[in-house]
């Protein structure tokens, strides 16, 4: 029983870290949705149309391909790549541990109870 356990603390110390090394988010994600301020472009039809100042920048919604090992799943469907977090990966190994040990020890019960 103890490699076990010994097994499992180790995959609950990885998820963490990993968890911890993509930034701490809630969520798991593969890409992110931000906003930046981007110059004017010299040939934009709106700009030399002038509906722009000088030095004014524009706001742009840019997708960048990134990964965060969130905390909480957000999968759309069963088998989708966002439905692996910290807790969709230790919960199972914890509960695989905690079903072993019950089991072992009903059996062991049973054996005391029969030998007596």
């Amino acid at each position: 029983m103890k490699p076990l356990i010994a097994i499992a603390g180790v995959i609950t110390i990885i998820a963490i870290g990993l968890w911890l090394a993509t930034g701490v988010h809630p969520y798991t994600k593969f890409e992110d949705v931000v906003q930046e301020e981007t110059p004017i472009d010299a040939d934009d039809p709106f700009a030399e149309a002038g509906f722009y100042d000088e030095d004014e920048t524009i706001t742009q919604v840019v997708t960048r391909d990134v990964f965060y090992f969130g905390f909480l799943p957000t999968p759309q469907s069963i088998m989708d790549k966002h439905a692996l977090s910290v807790s969709s990966v230790v919960i199972p190994v914890w509960l695989v541990v905690g079903v072993i040990a019950i089991v072992r020890r009903q059996a062991s019960r049973q054996i005391r109870g029969s030998s007596a």
